[in-house]
């Protein structure tokens, strides 16, 4: 099902920096975006490899999940009661991040934090100085997928720490200095490559800086509404997008369990939890940092999108998995978390038919997707695209030359030198075509395509651009035009 999935927003912007930094070396200066470097690396080979496009995303998020999913097999062999399988709760690990009800559907940094955290929870549990070095060389280097990605490992090890010093009643300073060494290792070998193949202020500006400054400048919601409950809490929700109001982001983490309906999971964590305290080993203090991570982390995040819940599936699954036999419920763990996710397996398997049906008969699976056949005949080599929208499928599906820098989704985010060269840019070399849909997500619009001259304009922090660009194919959402000879 991986393989087979179109190319959504998220996944296309990825790619199509992956595929630009594999044909320049450089992706600050060759491209902007919020991610880290990280992100990138990890998914070159497989786009060298197989090219950007699903089956690499597909890929690329089966090798993370198989990963994750290795990591609680193999703590669950070890460490589960005696009779009890480890295969559901691995089996699980590698299908639920897919359900629609988590948007699982696109490749994010997120598919390789988990991976990378429960990498750093095994590392952990084995107790070595050689593993606690990795397991800090592997947190670092969450940091330079996403810098919020690093709150799960980065928990972890300190509650190993914790854990140990009250154990052994004394500072493990050598575990921390493992620690801590390994971290400085990942953190200089990843700055010095940046420092020698790209541009380390580039790095600073897109990941750190930027991210700040379009965050504190987004619009408060509106004021919540003065009639009916339910509108309260809706406009209440809604502001927990407020960076303004920051008490205000941990009402997302009962909400978004409650939305990606991964609250019965949940819940029936909190009850293994519960029922097993007083006989907590170090595995489960370090599981328990992995959750109180992964729900700071869905605090943290900027908008209410379901995908971060994803995060919460392996260390749920495997708090589950250790439960201690007894009473006849917990006997019956493997039937009682079939129930809980049943839901959502529910939604993967229709959602599953419906890709099926579509790739067996042909049929595009998004405007993009049709929009790349119908011009296949007519587009030429080298033609440069400008997207109106926040998907760039169609760089990759023709293919086509990368875009400028900043996309048109970001147009409106960055500060006002780097939207000026955006519109020179466009200026000086007009793209050959327009691409776009009826109802789009950018800030880069057409205002007049009868315009017997290119111009562009910036009007309210977003620009506008006028040209000869009749329109040449549409099916009935995406629509594509080509520029006229002078």
């Amino acid at each position: 099902m991986r393989l087979v999935q179109p190319l959504w927003p998220d996944t296309s912007v990825y790619l199509l920096h992956t595929r630009t930094w594999l044909e320049t070396g450089n992706r600050y200066s060759d491209s902007h975006d919020s991610k880290g470097p990280l992100l990138i690396w990890l998914s070159a080979p497989v786009v060298r490899l197989v090219g950007a496009g699903a089956p690499a995303a597909g890929l690329l998020r089966g090798f993370a999940a198989l990963v994750t999913a290795g990591v609680i097999w193999t703590l669950l062999r070890r460490r589960a009661p005696a009779g009890r399988s480890p295969w559901l709760p691995a089996a699980l690990v590698v299908v639920l991040p897919v359900a629609p009800s988590l948007w699982g559907d696109s490749l994010r940094p997120e598919n390789y934090a988990t991976a990378l955290a429960a990498v750093v929870l095994l590392l952990g549990h084995r107790g070595t100085r050689g593993a606690f070095c990795a397991a800090g060389a592997l947190t670092a280097a969450t940091f330079f997928l996403k810098s919020v990605l690093i709150l799960p490992p980065a928990l972890i090890l300190t509650g190993l720490l914790v854990h140990r010093t009250w154990t052994h009643r004394r500072i493990p300073w050598a575990d921390a200095g493992a620690m801590a060494g390994g971290a400085l290792l990942a953190v200089g070998l990843i700055l010095g490559a940046l420092a020698a193949t790209d541009s380390l202020p580039d790095w600073w500006r897109q990941t750190v800086t930027w991210p700040a400054e379009y965050r504190q400048a987004a619009p408060s919601p509106a004021p919540a509404a003065t009639t009916g409950l339910t509108a309260r809490a809706l406009a209440l929700y809604k502001a927990t997008d407020d960076p303004h109001r920051p008490w205000l982001m941990p009402l997302k983490i009962p909400a978004t369990l409650i939305r990606s309906g991964m609250a019965p999971l949940f819940l029936l964590a909190l009850v293994m939890i519960w029922r097993t305290v007083g006989r907590w080993s170090a595995l489960h203090a370090l599981i328990g940092c992995w959750i109180l991570g992964e729900l700071f982390k869905l605090g943290l995040e900027y908008r209410r999108w379901m995908y971060p819940a994803a995060g919460l599936i392996p260390p749920l699954l495997l708090w589950i998995g250790l439960a201690p036999t007894g009473p006849r419920r917990v006997r019956w763990l493997p039937e009682l978390t079939m129930l809980v996710v049943l839901p959502m397996l529910v939604g993967l398997l229709a959602h599953a038919g419906t890709l099926a049906r579509a790739r067996l008969t042909g049929a595009p699976l998004g405007p993009y997707e049709e929009l790349a056949g119908q011009l296949r005949d007519i587009y030429r080599p080298g033609e440069t695209l400008l997207v109106l929208d926040n998907n760039y499928a169609l760089h990759l599906l023709l293919p086509a030359p990368p875009p400028p820098p900043v996309l048109s989704l970001h147009a409106a985010m960055v500060n006002p030198a780097e939207r000026g060269a955006l519109q020179r840019t466009i200026q000086a070399s007009p793209p050959d075509w327009l691409v776009g849909r009826e109802l789009a997500y950018t800030a880069i619009h057409l205002d007049d395509p009868a315009s017997p001259t290119v111009k562009v304009i910036e009007r309210v922090g977003e620009l506008c651009l006028s040209g000869p660009y009749p329109l040449v194919v549409t099916n009935g959402s995406a629509w594509a035009r080509h520029r006229a000879p002078p």
